[in-house]
Protein backbone atom coordinates (compact mmCIF):
# COMPACT_ATOMS: atom_id res chain seq x y z
CA UNK A 1 0.00 0.00 0.00
CA UNK A 2 1.11 3.52 -0.80
CA UNK A 3 0.01 6.28 1.53
CA UNK A 4 0.06 10.03 1.05
CA UNK A 5 0.88 11.62 4.40
CA UNK A 6 1.67 15.01 5.81
CA UNK A 7 0.36 17.70 8.12
CA UNK A 8 -2.76 19.76 7.36
CA UNK A 9 -2.61 21.90 4.24
CA UNK A 10 0.31 20.09 2.68
CA UNK A 11 -1.41 19.07 -0.56
CA UNK A 12 -2.21 15.42 0.28
CA UNK A 13 -5.74 15.39 -1.03
CA UNK A 14 -4.77 17.40 -4.12
CA UNK A 15 -2.07 14.84 -4.96
CA UNK A 16 -4.47 11.96 -4.21
CA UNK A 17 -7.10 13.45 -6.57
CA UNK A 18 -4.49 14.01 -9.29
CA UNK A 19 -3.29 10.41 -9.01
CA UNK A 20 -6.86 9.13 -9.05
CA UNK A 21 -7.55 11.20 -12.16
CA UNK A 22 -4.44 9.84 -13.84
CA UNK A 23 -4.70 6.15 -12.90
CA UNK A 24 -8.47 5.76 -12.37
CA UNK A 25 -9.54 2.13 -12.16
CA UNK A 26 -6.00 0.71 -12.33
CA UNK A 27 -5.50 1.42 -8.63
CA UNK A 28 -7.77 1.26 -5.57
CA UNK A 29 -7.99 4.69 -3.92
CA UNK A 30 -8.84 5.17 -0.23
CA UNK A 31 -10.17 8.63 0.54
CA UNK A 32 -9.33 10.88 3.51
CA UNK A 33 -11.53 9.39 6.24
CA UNK A 34 -11.25 12.23 8.80
CA UNK A 35 -12.19 14.79 6.15
CA UNK A 36 -15.19 12.69 5.07
CA UNK A 37 -16.34 12.41 8.71
CA UNK A 38 -15.88 16.12 9.38
CA UNK A 39 -17.74 17.08 6.20
CA UNK A 40 -20.63 14.77 7.13
CA UNK A 41 -20.76 15.96 10.75
CA UNK A 42 -20.32 19.33 12.35
CA UNK A 43 -16.54 20.00 12.65
CA UNK A 44 -17.18 21.30 16.17
CA UNK A 45 -18.13 17.76 17.15
CA UNK A 46 -14.51 16.62 16.83
CA UNK A 47 -13.39 19.44 19.14
CA UNK A 48 -15.99 18.58 21.79
CA UNK A 49 -14.69 15.03 22.12
CA UNK A 50 -11.36 15.16 20.32
CA UNK A 51 -9.76 12.01 21.82
CA UNK A 52 -12.84 9.96 20.96
CA UNK A 53 -12.93 11.39 17.43
CA UNK A 54 -9.26 10.51 16.97
CA UNK A 55 -10.00 6.96 18.14
CA UNK A 56 -12.80 6.79 15.56
CA UNK A 57 -10.32 7.93 12.89
CA UNK A 58 -7.81 5.25 13.89
CA UNK A 59 -10.34 2.41 13.95
CA UNK A 60 -12.00 3.57 10.71
CA UNK A 61 -8.62 3.80 8.96
CA UNK A 62 -7.63 0.34 10.20
CA UNK A 63 -10.92 -1.20 9.06
CA UNK A 64 -10.71 0.52 5.66
CA UNK A 65 -7.12 -0.56 5.06
CA UNK A 66 -7.83 -4.15 6.10
CA UNK A 67 -11.02 -4.30 4.01
CA UNK A 68 -9.29 -3.20 0.80
CA UNK A 69 -9.44 -5.74 -2.03
CA UNK A 70 -6.58 -8.23 -1.88
CA UNK A 71 -4.14 -8.11 -4.76
CA UNK A 72 -5.03 -4.54 -5.77
CA UNK A 73 -2.59 -1.65 -5.71
CA UNK A 74 -3.76 0.86 -3.09
CA UNK A 75 -3.17 4.59 -2.64
CA UNK A 76 -4.51 6.06 0.58
CA UNK A 77 -5.06 9.72 1.40
CA UNK A 78 -3.69 9.39 4.97
CA UNK A 79 -3.08 6.20 6.92
CA UNK A 80 -2.63 4.79 10.40
CA UNK A 81 0.67 6.69 10.44
CA UNK A 82 -1.21 10.00 10.20
CA UNK A 83 -3.81 8.91 12.75
CA UNK A 84 -1.13 7.99 15.28
CA UNK A 85 0.91 11.14 14.60
CA UNK A 86 -2.13 13.35 15.20
CA UNK A 87 -2.99 11.38 18.35
CA UNK A 88 0.52 11.78 19.78
CA UNK A 89 0.82 15.48 18.95
CA UNK A 90 -2.67 16.47 20.05
CA UNK A 91 -3.03 14.34 23.17
CA UNK A 92 0.47 13.20 24.21
CA UNK A 93 -0.99 9.89 25.31
CA UNK A 94 0.32 6.35 24.91
CA UNK A 95 -0.48 4.63 21.66
CA UNK A 96 -4.14 3.71 21.25
CA UNK A 97 -5.10 0.04 20.76
CA UNK A 98 -5.59 0.38 16.99
CA UNK A 99 -1.94 1.47 16.64
CA UNK A 100 -0.85 -2.14 17.35
CA UNK A 101 -1.67 -2.86 13.68
CA UNK A 102 1.30 -0.72 12.66
CA UNK A 103 4.14 -3.10 11.90
CA UNK A 104 7.41 -2.54 10.03
CA UNK A 105 6.82 -2.66 6.29
CA UNK A 106 3.03 -2.20 6.53
CA UNK A 107 3.32 0.44 3.81
CA UNK A 108 5.55 -0.06 0.78
CA UNK A 109 5.82 3.69 0.20
CA UNK A 110 4.90 6.78 2.22
CA UNK A 111 4.80 10.05 0.30
CA UNK A 112 5.17 12.87 2.85
CA UNK A 113 3.92 16.19 1.49
CA UNK A 114 5.75 19.32 2.65
CA UNK A 115 3.35 22.01 3.86
CA UNK A 116 5.85 24.84 3.35
CA UNK A 117 5.22 24.94 -0.40
CA UNK A 118 1.45 25.24 -0.12
CA UNK A 119 0.16 28.78 0.27
CA UNK A 120 -3.14 28.51 2.05
CA UNK A 121 -5.18 29.67 4.99
CA UNK A 122 -6.87 27.21 7.32
CA UNK A 123 -10.41 26.19 6.52
CA UNK A 124 -12.99 25.37 9.17
CA UNK A 125 -12.22 21.64 8.92
CA UNK A 126 -8.53 21.92 9.74
CA UNK A 127 -8.27 25.12 11.80
CA UNK A 128 -7.58 23.30 15.05
CA UNK A 129 -4.49 21.54 13.64
CA UNK A 130 -3.07 24.38 11.54
CA UNK A 131 -0.66 25.72 14.17
CA UNK A 132 0.75 22.26 14.89
CA UNK A 133 1.81 21.42 11.35
CA UNK A 134 5.54 21.28 12.15
CA UNK A 135 5.03 18.90 15.08
CA UNK A 136 2.66 16.70 13.09
CA UNK A 137 5.08 16.56 10.16
CA UNK A 138 8.00 15.54 12.40
CA UNK A 139 5.91 12.81 14.04
CA UNK A 140 4.75 11.51 10.64
CA UNK A 141 8.34 11.36 9.39
CA UNK A 142 9.46 9.45 12.50
CA UNK A 143 6.58 6.97 12.23
CA UNK A 144 6.97 6.55 8.47
CA UNK A 145 10.62 5.65 9.00
CA UNK A 146 9.50 2.82 11.29
CA UNK A 147 6.53 1.45 9.33
CA UNK A 148 7.29 1.99 5.64
CA UNK A 149 9.69 0.26 3.31
CA UNK A 150 10.42 3.61 1.67
CA UNK A 151 9.71 7.25 2.57
CA UNK A 152 9.80 10.07 0.00
CA UNK A 153 9.33 13.74 0.87
CA UNK A 154 7.49 15.76 -1.74
CA UNK A 155 8.02 19.48 -2.06
CA UNK A 156 7.10 22.06 -4.63
CA UNK A 157 3.75 23.06 -6.04
CA UNK A 158 1.04 20.43 -6.58
CA UNK A 159 1.75 20.44 -10.32
CA UNK A 160 5.44 19.63 -9.69
CA UNK A 161 4.61 16.80 -7.30
CA UNK A 162 2.63 14.80 -9.85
Amino acid sequence: MITISGPPFSGKTTLWRDLKGTFGNQIEFIEDLPRRALEALDPALSAWSAPEFQDYVGFAQLLTEQSAPAGRKLVSDKSLIDALAYSRVLFSEPSPSWAAALTPGRYCLVLVCDYRDIDTAPDRLQQVHFDRREQIEQEILALAGSYASRVVRLSGSPAVRL
